[in-house]
C-alpha cells in the first residue's frame, strides 16, 4: 500500500511533468468519459506506482489494488486479483519516461497509449530519404500512398512528426485491441497483428484509422462499434491514445 506523503510526491511530479509536456496530451480535453493520463520519470516510481496515482486522481480506492497482465500481456488493474469493472489501462515507456492511461465507462471496450521519443529520429543520417523508407517499411499501399499525398508539403521535422504519428497510432492501437504487434521475427506473440492490417489513412485535422484482416476479427470479438483515436507532440514526445468503445455514447 502506498503512503499517503509517497502519493502526494508522485501528485506533485506527476503534475509538473503534465505542464511540461502539455502539447502532448492536449487530446485528453477531447474526452467525454472519466480519463487521466499518469507522466513520470522512469526513476521515480514504478508502473504499480502509476496505477496507483490514475485511480486516485479518478477517485478509485486504492485498497488491494494491483496492476496485472492477462495472458497475451494486455495490463489490466484488479483489486483481490478480480478485474475492476470498466476501468481500463494502458501503459507506455520511452526516452526515461513512464505513461499510464486510464479511463472508465460502461462502454469502453479497450484503450491504448504510446509515446515515442523524438529526438531519436533526429540523428544526422535520419533524413527525408530514410524517414520515407522507414514509412513504407511499416505501412500497408494504402495507408502509404494516403501518407506520401498527405506529406507533400512537410518539411523535415514535420514529416518526422507524421512518421512517428503514423508508427505510434499503430502501436497503440494495437494494445487497444489487447494484443500488440508483430514486428520483426522476435517481438510480438502468437496473437499479435501483423503490420499491415492496422494503421492510419489520416492523422489531421482528425484521425482516421483502419483494421483490415485480423484485426477486424478482434474488433468483431470485442464487440467495438467505434473507435476514437488522437495525437500530440512537444519537442521531445508524441504522445498517441486510441479507445475502442462497444456502443455508441
Amino acid at each position: 500500500m502506498i503512503t499517503p506523503d509517497r502519493l502526494a510526491e508522485l501528485c506533485k511530479i506527476c503534475r509538473l511533468e503534465t505542464q511540461l509536456h502539455t502539447a502532448a496530451i492536449r487530446w485528453l480535453s477531447h474526452l467525454r468519459s472519466p480519463t487521466t493520463l499518469v507522466w513520470l520519470p522512469e526513476t521515480v516510481g514504478t508502473d504499480a506506482d502509476a496505477l496507483l496515482l490514475a485511480a486516485h486522481f479518478l477517485g478509485e480506492s486504492l485498497d488491494g489494488l494491483s496492476f496485472t497482465h492477462d495472458p497475451l500481456g494486455k495490463p489490466y488493474p484488479a483489486r483481490q486479483g478480480n478485474p475492476i469493472p470498466y476501468l481500463h489501462i494502458s501503459n507506455t515507456h520511452d526516452g526515461g519516461q513512464r505513461l499510464l492511461l486510464a479511463a472508465k465507462h460502461e462502454n469502453l471496450a479497450g484503450v491504448g497509449l504510446d509515446v515515442v521519443y523524438l529526438p531519436r529520429l533526429r540523428s544526422p543520417h535520419k533524413d527525408k530519404t530514410y524517414l520515407y523508407r522507414l514509412a513504407a517499411r511499416f505501412m500497408g499501399p494504402l495507408e502509404f500512398e494516403r501518407f506520401q499525398s498527405a506529406a507533400q508539403q512537410d518539411d523535415e521535422e514535420a514529416l518526422r512528426r507524421r512518421v512517428a504519428a503514423h508508427f505510434s497510432l499503430m502501436e497503440a492501437s494495437a494494445k487497444a485491441l489487447g494484443t500488440g504487434l508483430k514486428i520483426g521475427a522476435f517481438m510480438g506473440h502468437s496473437a499479435s497483428l501483423p503490420l499491415p492490417t492496422i494503421g492510419a489513412l489520416q492523422i489531421e485535422p482528425s484521425v482516421q484509422l483502419f483494421f483490415d484482416g485480423i484485426a477486424q476479427t478482434w474488433l468483431a470479438t470485442l464487440n467495438v462499434q467505434r473507435w476514437e483515436a488522437y495525437w500530440g507532440a512537444d519537442d521531445m514526445y508524441l504522445v498517441t491514445g486510441v479507445f475502442l468503445f462497444r456502443a455508441d455514447v
